[in-house]
């Protein structure tokens, strides 16, 4: 599991020089610039709404957010994410990988591109809706300001998104090398340093960053750098049945408070589309098995075999439940539709779902059927196009060539 650093006093770290790292030559004149100073604002400012808001977590306290000094914060985030660059391309702004689509300063993947866009859109409308109740000031923004998207991202989005103009529609242009490279390396970063802000990052290790702690800084870029991202059926011939059911069940808790019928968080209370989902999901995860679908057709033999079990769960519904037959053959019809849409490649993803992913700790299993609790720590649930996803973490670089990076460095 994701780890957070002790305390430790305030410093801000010295920015490296070709002294340091001798790749550093690489970046000729690049500078960070102001777009980072924007990034930097926008993570600071969300940290203190969620604290302050919302709930302390993982062990920050009031007094700690309060001692959060965004000075110092600016200032070990200039020093992070030089390092960061260092770590994943030594300062080269067309290094790329073989064998993923990584490429660029930060060794951006095209799918973490989107969410990166997704993500800093998110913190600017956070930003926007403190404008007024904010209990600091940030340079430039003074009460009531808002701050406008950059015309950098507003381009980088509508790529990805298609734009629409009046009644005409354009599709997505993104190029995945063409669009990075129109990039700044000030943008870059920016777009870099947002994307490591998210619902499965720590604040407290932003915390400890503003105090210059390298331990934080290690665990941000472990932790929090962009995933690889896999779909279920790459990895289905890999996960074992039991992690499958402990999938289905984990994407089950996005979905369920949102439409299950009686639910006590019910948001839309849709028992029909709740009903759907559980057969799409849960059919999603065999239809690339032989043994049920032997090609890319889906048999009417196929469609029974998989229902049959949902049959049986109806059964139980109705004993345990006090379910009528007609409400148990028509939630049986309704998650029907679901496993003919997962069979037939085809999906009813609303829009309220997408993005939507939850963390999950998977068990091992051993040869002889034991199981521990130390199998690979996940992220599941739906990508931002509605795909069901396995989000598995990937780390850039290994640990020696960590560890040789993000040092602390002396003198101006």
């Amino acid at each position: 599991m994701a780890s957070i650093t002790l305390p430790i006093s305030a410093t801000i770290n010295v920015v490296a020089t070709t002294s340091n790292y001798s790749q550093k030559s690489n970046l000729g004149t690049a500078q960070p610039g102001s777009s980072l100073t924007e990034a930097t604002m926008l993570v600071y400012d969300e940290i203190l709404r969620y604290q302050r808001d919302v709930a302390y977590t993982h062990g920050l306290t009031a007094a700690a957010v309060d001692a959060f000094d965004y000075n110092q914060f600016k200032g070990n985030v200039l020093w992070f994410m030089d390092e960061l660059v260092g770590t994943e391309s030594d300062w080269i702004s067309t290094a790329s990988n073989d064998e993923t689509t990584a490429y660029g300063y930060v060794q951006f993947t095209e799918a973490s591109v989107k969410t990166a866009v997704t993500r800093y859109e998110y913190h600017i409308r956070q930003f926007n809706l403190r404008r007024k109740k904010r209990d600091w000031e940030p340079y430039e923004y003074p009460y009531g300001k808002k701050m406008k998207t950059p015309d950098w991202l507003k381009t980088l989005s509508e790529s990805l998104q298609g734009t629409q103009v009046g009644t005409a529609y354009y599709p997505p242009t993104y190029d995945h090398k063409k669009n990075l490279d129109a990039l700044t390396y000030d943008q870059t970063l920016a777009l870099g340093f947002v994307h490591l802000h998210s619902k499965t990052s720590k604040d407290y290790n932003f915390v400890q960053l503003a105090k210059g702690d390298v331990a934080a800084a290690k665990t941000l870029y472990l932790d929090n750098h962009h995933m690889a991202i896999a779909t279920v059926v790459s990895l289905v011939s890999t996960l074992t049945p039991k992690q499958k059911n402990s999938i289905y069940f984990a994407i089950k808790q996005i979905y369920e408070p949102m439409y299950g019928k009686g639910s006590s968080s019910t948001v839309l209370d849709d028992e029909t589309y709740f009903n759907y989902l559980k057969g799409y999901v849960g059919s999603f995860f065999y239809k690339e098995f032989s043994w049920w679908n032997k090609d890319d057709d889906l048999s009417w033999g196929e469609f029974i075999l998989i229902n049959a079990g949902n049959a049986v769960y109806q059964v139980f519904d109705m004993i345990f439940e006090k379910e009528s037959i007609q409400e148990a053959f028509t939630d049986l019809i309704e998650q029907g539709k679901g496993t003919w849409d997962a069979a037939s490649n085809k999906s009813d993803i609303r829009d309220e779902l997408k993005g939507k992913i939850v963390e999950l700790q998977l068990w091992n299993e051993t040869a002889d059927d034991e199981q521990t609790d130390d199998g690979p720590l996940v992220w599941v649930g739906f990508d931002e196009d509605g795909n069901i996803v396995v989000y598995e973490k990937s780390v850039g670089a290994t640990k020696s060539r960590i560890d040789g990076f993000f040092g602390i460095h002396y003198g101006w």
